[in-house]
């Protein structure tokens, strides 16, 4: 009665065993690009220029990110 209860056992955990399945994963990738520097608001500046310099900034990062990524413009 016991040979037979673990023959079950083992019967029904190898039809778990049998199915395959694939899981992608995201690996992080290192990237050596250096980000621009972030312009700094003094009291000098006036806010039109400072919002110029924060844009280009901000296209400076993006275009950092997408050279990490291998994204192509």
């Amino acid at each position: 009665m016991r040979l037979i209860s673990v023959f079950l056992v083992l019967l029904l955990l190898s039809s778990c065993a049998s199915q395959n399945q694939i899981k992608y994963v995201n690996v992080p990738v290192q990237c050596n690009a250096k980000m621009p520097l972030k312009p700094l608001k003094s009291k000098n500046v006036n806010e039109f220029d400072y919002a110029k310099e924060t844009l280009i900034y901000l296209r400076e990062c993006e275009s950092t990110l997408k050279q990490c990524l291998g994204v192509k413009e």
